[in-house]
């Protein structure tokens, strides 16, 4: 699995041959850490299910039993190891896709959701989500891995914020609304706006993230 990710590091990530050879290194470091504290050989480009990886994420980001090893490299070593899930991702994706070509099944160009039926199902089910898991959804990295996206699923801000505050806070540099208080969420104080930002792309990941509800 080592060098189709490293292949895929390049002809999809457009990354450049030095992160490459930065990222595999870093995974196999965290490789050896790892199989240390389980006291058994543990190689994670042996590993294929994403459910497995998610876990490691969790020991090796912010917070995590292991964060300080994570944090190598300027973060170099977790970034290597959140790459690496989104890759096992969107390779169960690209092997669907191609399993249903072959069995000459026409693949509907149709869209699986609209962006408003996104946000509202995506809403539905974050309100059963544990406090940390929701904060999760506010962190660009975290939200990109999840649903491929490029800004961080939720806007955070305190409750005591006014109409015209929270209208500024959803917009980017640019002054384009990249969020949207129309499922609004309010938890613990705070108030939580959706991403507008939903392309064909995203579908499955939407889909397949909320599976986990039903």
């Amino acid at each position: 699995m080592e060098e189709k990710f490293g292949k895929w590091l390049i002809e999809k990530e457009h990354k450049a041959i030095g992160t490459v050879y930065s990222y595999t290194n870093a995974i196999k470091k965290i490789s050896e850490h790892y199989s240390q504290f389980q006291g058994k050989r543990i190689y994670i480009f042996d590993i294929e299910d994403e459910t497995k990886i998610e876990p490691l994420i969790e020991l090796y980001d912010f917070n995590g039993k292991h964060s300080d090893f994570g944090n190598k490299g300027h973060r170099t070593y977790i970034n290597a190891l959140k790459t690496y899930l989104r890759f096992l991702k969107r390779n169960d994706i690209e092997q669907d896709v191609t399993f249903r070509t072959t069995k000459n099944i026409k693949i509907k160009s149709k869209r699986i959701y609209s962006n408003s039926e996104i946000q509202e199902k995506i809403s539905v089910s974050a309100r059963k989500l544990s406090d940390t898991d929701l904060e999760k959804l506010c962190l660009k990295d975290y939200s990109k891995i999840t649903f491929n996206i490029n800004f961080p699923l939720f806007l955070k801000v305190p409750d005591h914020f006014t109409y015209a505050e929270k209208s500024i806070a959803v917009k980017d540099e640019g002054g384009m609304n990249r969020w949207t208080w129309k499922y609004e969420i309010k938890r613990n104080g705070y108030s939580y706006a959706i991403s507008t930002q939903w392309y064909p792309r995203n579908d499955e990941f939407v889909q397949r993230w909320l599976r986990k509800f039903q």
